[in-house]
């Protein structure tokens, strides 16, 4: 019995399956010497049957139904076509509708158009001029490549213009865009005489701060700011080894720094959206680069042939990871995918033998690295802000993603010891002031705390003993910093090389011979403020969770309880600016531990202040207040380091 039931559904699906694919098929009609289709805008015209001719004039309607498209490859390689009028109504030509049309001279496109389509006039080899509509906005790619008689472009409201749209344009000398302009692809104008005349300055724009071209040769360049998309200016520069660019770009073009063979170091704009097809392909030293978290794209071979990048962090607002994005990336031993990815192509890590990849249970990301045989291990949800990876010894950091201003890392999360600080977890960062390590941490990776244009102090704890490359470069606002004793092994250059931070070290310890080494110049061990102690006291503070109080005489009172079962209370209260005097009325209602804030107006300080509570005095450096807590054997922070939000 079921040997005949499953006959039966088996020559009910022969004949059902047929029918289905004819009912998908797009029904094409006749009307003279054309063929088109239908649908709910108007039709399509997809075959010209006619004899060919010189001059053609589309027509407007066919069978009382308009125009609206004309189709693919609709004259293409039509070598007699010298002129065609295209009427008002169409909106789309579709790609290569005119391609290899080698002897058309004069196209009258309509003011309907909305683009001009992928390779629509390449090889239109007898083209010299061509109005585009103020209709069009977008230029697709290879829309006029190899047109080699164009002289002249003019395109007054065009925003986008694709990869290679006038590549080889060799008689190409006048180019008009507007304003409007926001993204340029890849050899838009390669190889045409325009371009090549745009040697004046260092940097050639287009648009609306898109740059498609560098004229330096330096091996380090920043680029301006004001700057919103990066097209391959710099593709194949084998000179350039650093590059900066400015936080207004948010877009990085195809094949922007594409064979840049020696580029080791990439300054990433913080509000960057999108990076194009082989943005960084063949950069063959680019070791580390740190994807913001706005990024929401990363195209095809974006980091193909990076053979020396060892990690890579996709941020959380990507959902698909393209063909050969990191392939042949020999190095490139750790890929973290978060849960926001639901696409990878199966080449996008092909021939990246060493990769691991840090998933969350249950995601995509998992399922494609059974299938695909890739090894994984689990990565952590986000907590406080802050992204974990995890392994047996412990949990590492691999992402900062809050928005707090003085941050105090976990010395734990779900009962695991956080041992390590991954590579550039607060790269880029300007909002973070100070950072606290725990005790638990080992190792710090490279470019940890890098390019943090506001970073005043990092606590370093006594246990930590390795830290990477270039962990403080670019970090101008630390001032100091202090090396633990158990610290035993240092990347290069952790500082920049002329840093203005004081670094302190105990002598002929482990840390004091490797700054000589490393040709930095270490100061005693007690020259640097009190950091373990100052950057304690704040964190206790901080976790109080201070309540603002009523004003009292123009002096706002904050007080807290010291969290974590202390018995005693802690209490901050700050005097204005403008007051000349602090004395005990000012405090009459705080006892025990206080902190004292004084502004460098204050010039007389009252004795009985001291009476029933124990002072910190928080205030700049040469005023009064400094002098009396040394007069009177009171803890005194800098201010400078010590910043009390209110």
């Amino acid at each position: 019995m079921n040997k005949i039931i499953l006959a039966i559904l088996l020559i009910f699906l022969c004949c059902f399956i047929p029918a289905l694919g004819q009912d998908a098929e797009i029904e094409t009609y006749t009307s003279g010497d054309w063929e088109y289709t239908e649908n709910d805008t108007g039709i399509t015209l997809t075959k010209f049957s006619g004899e060919p001719t010189e001059h053609m004039e589309i027509p407007a309607e066919l069978d009382g139904k308009t125009v609206t498209q004309m189709g693919r490859d609709l004259f293409r390689n039509d070598s007699v076509l010298q002129s065609v009028i295209i009427p008002d109504g169409i909106t789309a030509i579709g790609s290569n509708a005119f391609n290899g049309c080698t002897a058309l001279t004069d196209v009258h496109l309509p003011n309907t158009l909305k683009r001009v389509d992928a390779g629509v006039f390449q090889y239109c080899t007898a083209l010299e001029r061509i109005d585009v509509p103020f209709s069009v906005s977008q230029i697709m790619a290879s829309a006029f490549a190899d047109c080699i008689s164009l002289r002249e472009v003019t395109l007054l409201s065009v925003i986008a213009i694709g990869d290679s749209a006038f590549d080889d344009c060799i008689s190409l000398e006048k180019v008009t865009v507007s304003r409007k302009v926001t993204s340029v692809g890849a050899y838009a104008f390669r190889d045409t005489p325009w371009l090549e005349a745009q040697d004046e300055e260092e940097f050639v724009f287009m648009g609306k701060g898109v740059l498609i071209r560098w004229n330096g040769s330096g091996s380090e360049v920043e680029i301006p700011y004001g700057t919103v998309m990066v097209s391959n200016a710099f593709g194949e520069s084998p000179q350039l080894e650093k590059v900066t660019l400015p936080d207004t770009v948010i877009q990085i073009g195809s094949s922007a720094f594409r064979d840049a063979v020696s580029l080791r170091e990439v300054n990433m704009p913080q509000y960057l959206e999108a990076i194009g097809a082989s943005a960084f392909e063949g950069c063959r030293s680019l070791e580390s680069i740190l994807l913001p978290q706005t990024v929401r794209s990363i195209g095809p071979n974006a980091f193909q042939y990076c053979e020396s990048l060892r990690s890579i962090v996709i941020p959380a607002r990507v959902t698909a990871i393209p063909g050969n994005a990191f392939a042949e990336c020999a190095s490139l031993t750790d890929a973290v995918i978060p849960e926001s990815v639901e696409n990878i192509h199966a080449r996008t890590f092909q021939n990246s033998s060493k990769v691991r990849l840090q998933v969350m249970p249950g995601s995509f990301a998992e399922s494609f690295a059974q299938e695909n045989e890739i090894p994984y291990e689990y990565m952590m949800k986000e907590e406080d802000g802050f992204v974990f990876s995890v392994s047996e010894s412990g949990a590492e950091i691999v992402r900062y993603t809050g928005s707090l201003r003085d941050v105090e890392i976990p010395g734990a999360v779900s009962g695991l010891p956080v041992t390590a600080v991954g590579e550039g977890v607060f790269q880029n960062n300007s909002r973070v002031h100070r950072v606290i390590i725990p005790q638990t941490v080992k190792s710090i990776g490279d470019w940890a705390f890098s390019y943090m244009a506001n970073l005043e102090a990092v606590q370093l704890p006594e246990g930590l003993e390795t830290i990477g490359d270039h962990v403080f470069t670019g970090s101008p606002a630390l001032k100091e910093i202090r090396m633990p004793l158990t610290l035993n092994a240092m990347g290069s250059a952790p500082f920049d090389a002329e840093t203005e931070t004081m670094i302190c070290a105990m002598p002929e310890s482990a840390a004091a011979g490797m700054l000589e080494e490393s040709g930095y110049t270490a100061a005693p061990f007690e020259s640097c403020a009190e950091d373990a102690e100052v950057m304690a006291l704040w964190a206790e503070l901080n976790m109080a969770g201070a309540e603002t109080g009523d004003a009292c005489e123009g002096v706002v009172p904050v007080s807290a309880a010291v969290s974590g079962g202390s018995s005693a209370g802690i209490s901050m209260f700050r005097v204005p600016e403008g007051i000349a005097k602090v004395d005990a009325d000012m405090l009459s209602s705080f006892t025990g531990d206080v902190f004292l804030v004084i502004p460098a107006s204050v010039t007389e300080i009252s004795e009985d202040i001291l009476e029933g509570r124990t002072l910190t005095i928080v205030s700049v450096s040469g005023s009064a207040a400094e002098t009396f807590a040394v007069e009177h054997g009171l803890k005194f922070l800098l201010r400078a380091r010590f910043q009390i939000n209110m």
